[in-house]
């Protein structure tokens, strides 16, 4: 154990103390990330419940103290949030208009089916999408009435796919990510955003609305120079430019009778933030549509993992951490907790290490156990590239007996493996899951 880490007994918990570690699992505890702040007393109260010692980190938070000086270091602490793109400190806002908790319906659609029977389906889909969505930028580029029919279609599709596999479009999307920035981020966004609705149980006609509001929200950029778009720490005359751009969208797509005013109503709110430090009518707590809510939080999520500076990208974790640091301040609390829940910690396509020193891609989750996903074993123990990759089930290996448990160590960049996006899909197209195939592997004999 680090050092800067030691066990105390739950009973010694206090407020800003970073909890690094649990006595039972995370899978048992409600909790959706592996390591957090404690910034209520209601989570001292639930630690209590499923814990008996936690390890907490000295250095990320405050060591065992009384209840009031630990509270007086948590709020200076929790007034400010590194923004991970401009690579500067923000001081936050508190929410403190009216948000009222979101009546969430969890398993509304049946288990997802595995990548296997929906991949190739998929992927035609996928490829529809992107095709309508440059056709609608064109007819925008050219001063042309939008024409929905084409884009609605393919929305509707990849909703659908969606429904059935959430794991399939998240991987097409990480496979095709070295595209065109502007359609991949609206295209991972879209994925993230009927992901998430599908989670929360919304109906089938608001993740199409959710999904069509996502791929056009950022149209009205086209109105902008891209030096403004991709310049960071803009002045604020730059950046109240930059900003038109949310009113540029919306009055393209008024000029089109075919989209749906609904889809323009979510589109004008989706940079409105709860705590009203937004734009463009500085909107707070449910005065923002719940689908706007939604498209905030994922676009803001995608922006950090996917930024157009490849040097401040974070890893799919530390994002998770970002997000999980706003809430309660630009976030509801309930959103990003939901969010993290569908999600995972470690999303669909991320490179992972594991405990024993294989590496590989995740490519299904566990719904009902998020650490334990299936994984595609490309690298060994003795970091050398496998002749064949090897699937594993980590649900299925942690109810069998091994020498050593195995667990996901960490996250890491993509490119680390040495193999490239091409390769990675032709890779999963040609892999099915067998039995025996665990005992191939060092780690499982």
């Amino acid at each position: 154990m680090p050092i800067s880490r030691i066990q105390i007994n739950v009973s010694q918990l206090n407020m800003g103390m970073f909890v690094a570690n649990l006595d039972c699992g995370w899978d048992a505890t409600p909790f959706p990330i592996q390591g957090f702040y404690i910034r209520k007393p209601q989570q001292i109260e639930q630690l209590k419940r499923f814990c008996r010692t936690v390890i907490i980190d000295k250095i990320k938070g405050e060591p065992p103290l009384n209840t009031k000086s630990s509270a007086t270091s948590f709020k200076r602490a929790r007034g400010t949030y590194c923004d991970p793109i401009n690579q500067k400190r923000i001081r936050l806002k508190p929410i403190t208009a009216q948000v009222n908790t979101i009546k969430i319906q969890h398993n509304t659609y049946s288990l997802a089916k595995p990548i296997s029977t929906e991949l190739k389906q998929a992927k035609r889909f996928h490829d529809d999408v992107k095709a309508s969505l440059s056709a609608v930028s064109k007819q925008v580029m050219n001063g042309k009435t939008l024409t929905m029919d084409k884009l609605k279609s393919s929305v509707g599709n990849m909703v659908d796919s969606i429904i059935r596999s959430p794991d399939t479009f998240t991987w097409l999307c990480k496979v095709n990510d070295k595209d065109n920035h502007t359609y991949n981020h609206a295209l991972r966004c879209a994925v993230w955003a009927v992901i998430f609705g599908r989670h929360m149980g919304l109906s089938k006609h608001q993740l199409d609305l959710l999904a069509a509001s996502v791929l056009l929200k950022d149209i009205g950029k086209i109105k902008l120079p891209k030096a403004l778009i991709e310049k960071k720490n803009k002045t604020e005359k730059e950046q109240k430019l930059y900003e038109s751009f949310v009113m540029h969208s919306v009055n393209m797509l008024k000029e089109s009778s075919h989209v749906d005013k609904k889809i323009i109503q979510i589109v004008e709110a989706h940079c409105e933030r709860v705590n009203g430090s937004g734009f463009p009518k500085q909107l707070e707590g449910d005065k923002i549509p719940l689908l706007s809510k939604i498209v905030g939080l994922v676009s803001f999520y995608d922006n950090i993992v996917n930024p157009r500076q490849t040097a401040t990208t974070l890893s799919p974790s530390k994002a998770t951490a970002q997000l999980y640091e706003l809430r309660g301040y630009d976030f509801q609390e309930q959103l990003i907790v939901e969010f993290i829940q569908a999600i995972g910690l470690y999303p669909t396509g991320t490179a992972v290490v594991l405990s024993t020193g294989e590496v590989g891609l995740i490519i299904e989750q566990n719904s009902q156990h998020r650490l334990k996903p299936k994984i595609m074993v490309l690298i060994d123990k003795h970091k050398s590239h496998l002749g064949k990759p090897i699937i594993i089930d980590m649900a299925k290996l942690s109810s069998k007996k091994t020498a050593e448990k195995v667990e996901i160590s960490r996250d890491i960049e993509v490119t680390r493996l040495g193999i490239d996006n091409e390769q990675i899909k032709n890779l999963l197209l040609q892999q099915s899951e067998h039995k025996g195939l665990m005992a191939k592997l060092n780690i499982f004999r």
